[in-house]
């Protein structure tokens, strides 16, 4: 019980240092991002970036994966459809 607890406790204290940061930046976060309404676990997301490389990495690859899409999926997908 007290590792669950010990991590609930780094995660909401990720999240409020990130909220002072924005607010010292003079950029306050209005509400928690989430996505579909549920809330994202912003520490759990650090973790998962940095397993993959860091940022710059993880947007290189969206990049890759979004230009695959625009520029191949999607016109093969427009042939087919006859569009």
């Amino acid at each position: 019980m007290n590792s669950l607890e010990a991590q609930t406790r780094i995660h909401t204290y990720y999240a409020e240092a990130l909220e002072i940061f924005w607010e010292t930046q003079g950029k306050p976060m209005s509400k928690h991002p989430s996505i579909s309404k549920k809330p994202i676990d912003l520490y759990a997301l650090k973790l998962e970036v940095a397993k993959r490389g860091g940022p710059q990495k993880v947007c290189l690859l969206l990049f890759f994966l979004i230009f695959i899409y625009f520029f191949f999926l999607k016109k093969t997908l427009y042939s087919i459809l006859g569009n």
